[in-house]
């Protein structure tokens, strides 16, 4: 009987303490529905699960990687507002993922994603475009030395164009190949497909003009190593440099004038050197014929200007 009257007491503290509701399991559910975000989710048009901040981190890393490929191509060939036009919407992108609304996020990057793979694919094109035509002039040329060497070139000219060349056609068809299903990164390849025919112009004027003067190299403007290069493919040498054209012929106009100084100042000093050490009362008739000739020879590359 005394158990049954403590068993009636204590029941109702049984009870109550059934009833009370587990704080730590609400935490746990509201935990649970304030991070919807990050809670795999279904593609609006299927069956897989995704995670759109997963998705949007990689589109954010690739897409970057992209448009720092295609910064220095775009602006090199004249189209730097659809580039700033693609980072526009990169940056929308990264705006929306940072304020951690990752499915907004990724529908974002993937349609840059794809903007930008167009791009690269316009891009290429060009490269394509210059390759094909460089692997049809160059490797003519190289072909040519090769079968009628000029009198005086250097006896490993022919083994170094064919390693250019033979390096510019194999990087070249790897280029093609991306062409076709990454063409963001046939950018780089064809980069430097174009760079090894270039080096054929280069290795071919350099070896062919290696004797002149100072002076005979102010004449035929061959100043610095770019002005053997060929001026219509100039800006796709800046260009295979990874260079913008624009900022490399700035230098290079200030590195020829430094030059044109060193020429004009030796050549000054030479000539008043001569000058003083002649003795004008026994001069012959034939050194001023000969410094004649030689002001004359001087002035023709402007008689053709």
């Amino acid at each position: 009987m005394r158990n049954f009257a403590i068993l009636i007491l204590i029941l109702p503290f049984m009870i109550f303490a059934q009833d009370k509701p587990d704080s730590s399991n609400e935490k746990k559910e509201e935990t649970k529905v304030n991070s919807a975000d990050s809670k795999p989710m279904k593609h609006e048009s299927g069956d897989v699960t995704i995670n759109p901040y997963d998705v949007s981190e990689g589109f954010k890393q690739s897409n970057y990687r992209n448009l720092s490929k295609l910064k220095i191509s775009m602006m090199n060939h004249g189209t730097t507002d659809k580039f700033n036009k693609l980072m526009v919407g990169y940056v929308d992108a990264s705006s929306s993922f940072q304020e951690r609304q990752f499915l907004a996020a990724r529908k974002k990057f993937e349609q840059n994603a794809k903007e930008i793979k167009e791009e690269c694919k316009s891009t290429s094109e060009k490269y394509k475009s210059t390759y094909s035509k460089l692997a049809k002039d160059a490797s003519k040329l190289a072909i040519e030395r090769k079968i009628n060497p000029e009198a005086g070139s250097s006896a490993n000219l022919s083994s170094v164009l064919e390693t250019h060349m033979n390096n510019a056609l194999q990087t070249g068809g790897i280029a093609e190949d991306l062409l076709n299903y990454n063409p963001c990164d046939s950018i780089s390849v064809y980069r430097n497909s174009i760079f090894q025919f270039l080096m054929i112009y280069y290795t071919i004027n350099k070896d062919k003009n290696r004797y002149l003067t100072a002076k005979e190299r102010l004449e035929k403007n061959l100043l610095i190593d770019d002005d053997y290069i060929p001026a219509e493919y100039i800006k796709d040498y800046d260009d295979s440099l990874e260079s913008i054209s624009v900022n490399r012929e700035k230098a290079r106009e200030k590195d020829r004038e430094e030059v044109k100084k060193m020429i004009s100042l030796r050549y000054g000093e030479t000539k008043a050197k001569d000058q003083s050490g002649k003795n004008p009362t026994n001069e012959k008739p034939s050194q001023t014929s000969t410094d004649n000739k030689t002001e004359t020879k001087d002035e023709k590359p402007n008689d053709k200007k």
